[in-house]
């Protein structure tokens, strides 16, 4: 492992390479679908969110959770989807809102929901 024993993931795949977490790294969230086919994306850094949900989205980062999550999931018609990318550690996913577990729904929820 690197120093600090980050790693960095692509869409669904194992790791590409391991790098330094970065605690101001840019993040993108977003959410579409449904049957009103609504868009909604906040872009923020992950110092603006409170310390508990910094540490909540670092985990989803650099953990295996989200592209294992991605490449289950199945796509159905009028369904939300979230996507979450992030430049350092490198991630790009798209996870059907069926098979987020409850707690990171409401991280993903809350944070769209935030002003900012």
């Amino acid at each position: 492992m690197a120093a600090g024993g980050r790693r960095r993931w692509r869409r669904g795949s194992a790791p590409a390479e391991e790098t330094p977490a970065d605690e101001g790294a840019l993040l993108r969230l977003s959410r579409s679908g449904g049957v009103a086919g609504l868009s909604r994306s906040r872009e923020l850094s992950s110092g603006e969110l409170p310390a508990p949900d910094a540490r909540a989205f670092r985990s989803l980062i650099e953990g295996p959770q989200l592209p294992r999550l991605a490449a289950e999931g199945t796509s159905r018609p009028d369904a939300l989807c979230y996507g979450l990318r992030c430049e350092r550690p490198e991630l790009d996913v798209q996870v059907a809102e069926s098979v987020l577990p409850r707690a990171t729904r409401s991280l993903f929820e809350r944070t769209l929901r935030r002003e900012g």
